[in-house]
Parts: structure tokens; sequence; C-alpha cells
């Protein structure tokens, strides 16, 4: 038997270098893909569906203006005789900004004189939450038995210094038949659009990073 130095082959030997590289999972990658982009969409209909800007109030009952802050200046009463049933009260804002369009809402408040003596007391921050139907957005609704219906609404210290000075800026309200309906569509093409979207991008990711191949090569 005879013995080699550790760094010299035998004769006739073939030394064998490993090559490592990076496999796409294609399957992942196109799965993905898909996913993300369903999800995406599905997202952005949903988001639509809940601040879109829809197709307005519908039948509008009676409308009146909103008085000032502080002052109550500019406001107009609304004035209907309506059968008995619920009724809506909504703010005409200008814009389809919800954010902003929550806080001046927060700020209103409604005082309902019904048939008989009856008032009523609505508060737009006191909702649980505001429907919104493009620029108008619901301060609250009310039961009425038949007859004369007056409602006054007005704005109130609600928020900062700068949402105070917007307040004193008159702006419209409407009275519609019924109670808004909020539509659960939406949000579940919301939600569940954000979801696909995170579980398509788990998978792209997964896709790009593959699997490890080690392949023997000859002669290195």
């Amino acid at each position: 038997m005879s013995f080699l130095p550790p760094s010299v082959d035998p004769v006739g030997s073939v030394t064998q270098c490993p090559h490592v590289r990076r496999a796409r999972k294609w399957g992942w990658l196109i799965a993905g893909a898909v996913l993300a982009i369903a999800g995406l969409i599905a997202a952005v209909e949903g988001t639509f569906g809940v601040f879109g800007s829809g197709d307005g109030v519908g039948e509008q009952q009676a409308s009146g203006t909103i008085g000032q802050l502080d002052s109550g200046a500019g406001a107009r009463t609304a004035v209907f005789s309506g059968q008995s049933g619920t009724y809506t009260v909504w703010l005409i804002d200008g814009t389809v900004v919800s954010e902003t369009l929550d806080q001046r809402v927060n700020a209103t408040e409604c005082f309902i004189e019904l048939q008989g003596g009856e008032t009523a007391r609505i508060d737009g921050s006191r909702q649980a939450i505001s429907v919104q139907e493009g620029d108008t957005a619901t301060i609250g609704w009310f039961d009425a038995p038949e007859g004369e219906v007056r409602v006054s609404c007005s704005f109130t210290s609600f928020g900062s210094r700068r949402l105070a000075d917007e307040l004193r800026v008159n702006r419209e309200f409407v009275v519609t038949p019924g109670k808004p309906s909020l539509e659960w569509q939406p949000w579940v093409a919301l939600f569940g659009g954000i979801g696909v979207t995170i579980v398509g991008s788990w998978a792209l990711r997964r896709g790009l990073e593959g699997k490890i191949i080690t392949d023997a090569v000859e002669r290195c």
C-alpha cells in the first residue's frame, strides 16, 4: 500500500466541484401574481363602495341650512308633513374626503319638533357609524308620528381650531324618509381584497426565493 500527500490526487481520479444555483418556483410566482392582482382590484372596488361617490341620498323630504358655530347665523329650518316612520338627516358638505366629512358630521347637532309637541335630538358624534353617499353623510335618524316635522341643525364646538373656522360657514342638510342601509358587500370586498393581496405577496416571495439546487460539475 502506498501513501500520497493529501493535496495530491491519485492518478486517474477526477475532482468534482459542486455548483449551486437557485431555481425559481414558477407555480408560486404565477399563483402569487394572480392573487395579488385580484386582491388589489377587490380592495380598490371595495374602497370606492365604502367611501366612494355613490348616487346620492335618494328622495328628499325637506332641506335646511346648518347654523354657524357660536352664532347660529344663517340657520334655516326644514319643515315638512309626513307619514309615521323613520327619517334620516344628512349633511351636504361638498367634499368626498371621508375624514373631513366625518369631522363636520361629528360637530353637528339637530333639534326636531314633532306633531303634538314631542321633541327629539340627534348628535352626529353619537352615531355608531356615519353612512356616506358621495358628498353627503348621515347626522342621524329619528322616528316621527304622522304630521308636521321641523328640523333645525347647528354646528357645535368639536375638534381643532382649524375645524372651528370651517364650522363658521353655512352648509346644507336634507331629510329623507327611512333609515340608511349599510351594505356589507363593499366591506367584504375591501378587507377580503387586502387579505388576498397579502397572501399573493407571500406566494410571490416564495416563488422568488425558489429553492437551492446543488449540481456536481466534473473537472473543476
